[in-house]
């Protein structure tokens, strides 16, 4: 995982809850640099791994006999994990102050977000990989395609959120998260949709 608090903590005590086990039950480490979460998952370090591509593809390369307990980059994944359809895992969020005082800047980056999203799908992996920044390329071509064809078929069609993926957000956070799981929450008051709508 990327660090102790983060999302993909989260997601991972969400899995062991939702497997019989406590978040207790397993002993976590940190692997912030994608290369040494690779080569800690090749040389048998740990016993399990999240991982994101394309470092997950590199991973799959170099041991073809790695089994994913858990696959969120499919529709069809994301349902057998969460039960629902869509997961609203990377979002555009701020305060309600700012977004009250910032409705130009807020409807602005909405848009761009979607105009890449759009972009991203009427382009291939090649494409894409073509236009990223060097940093966020790796030195293997072919993991990098592999894992921007998986991240394809994730992007969002329309940039909204639905009650459904907004009550799954809860419940995952719940599961590690007190505050969170004590609280009274309106969820339809934590999101909107009105700046991918217009």
């Amino acid at each position: 995982m990327s660090s102790a608090g983060s999302s993909t903590h989260f997601l991972l005590n969400y899995l062991l809850v939702a497997h019989g086990m406590k978040p207790e039950d397993v002993s976590t480490g940190v692997h912030r640099n994608e290369r040494h979460a690779v080569a800690a998952v090749t040389h048998g370090k740990v016993a399990a791994a999240i991982m994101t591509d394309p470092a997950l593809e590199i991973v799959r390369r170099q041991s073809p006999g790695l089994k994913i307990l858990a696959d969120t980059r499919t529709a069809e994944g994301t349902r057998a994990v969460f039960g629902v359809d869509t997961y609203p895992s990377v979002v555009l969020y701020s305060t309600e102050r700012w977004i009250n005082g910032h409705r130009g800047q807020a409807s602005k980056l909405a848009h761009a977000i979607m105009r890449t999203l759009d972009w991203m799908r009427s382009h291939t992996p090649e494409e894409i990989r073509a236009r990223m920044p060097a940093q966020f390329r790796t030195e293997n071509a072919a993991a990098d395609l592999e894992g921007l064809q998986s991240l394809k078929t994730m992007l969002s069609e329309d940039g909204r959120i639905t009650p459904e993926s907004a009550a799954i957000v809860k419940k995952v956070l719940s599961v590690s998260l007190e505050k969170v799981r004590s609280a009274d929450i309106d969820l339809a008051k934590t999101y909107t949709n009105e700046f991918v709508l217009r």
